[in-house]
């Protein structure tokens, strides 16, 4: 290895941190936390996993709460409907605590629908 070759290493390097570091300031800021409410996601979903890519299918499933019929264009499918994620706070892709926060012991939103 030479040392034109280590420049271009350490550039590169140093660029990964960079943009890595500004991602990451991103998540832990909540920079668009309003945006990311609107979508009904959570942290994890809303910033780390971002757009999700699925086959161009028509895909059913149903809402893990209510049992309501979604459908959806590709073959991602989003855990809860949008009214359930709303009603109980989930993250409408994963179904977690839209603010990551951990549900008591004993708490069970089916008695509420």
């Amino acid at each position: 290895m030479n040392n034109q070759e280590i420049s271009e290493i350490t550039l590169r390097a140093k660029e990964t941190y960079s943009s890595t570091l500004k991602e990451n300031l991103v998540l832990i800021t909540d920079a668009y936390k309003e945006d990311r409410l609107k979508s009904q996601g959570c942290l994890v979903c809303y910033y780390i996993h971002g757009e999700r890519f699925g086959g161009a299918a028509m895909t059913h499933s149903k809402c893990s709460m209510c049992n309501k019929s979604l459908t959806f264009g590709t073959t991602c499918v989003d855990e809860v409907c949008s009214d359930c994620a709303a009603l109980f706070g989930l993250c409408k892709i994963c179904g977690g605590d839209i603010d990551m926060k951990q549900r008591k012991k004993g708490w069970v939103p089916h008695e509420k629908i």
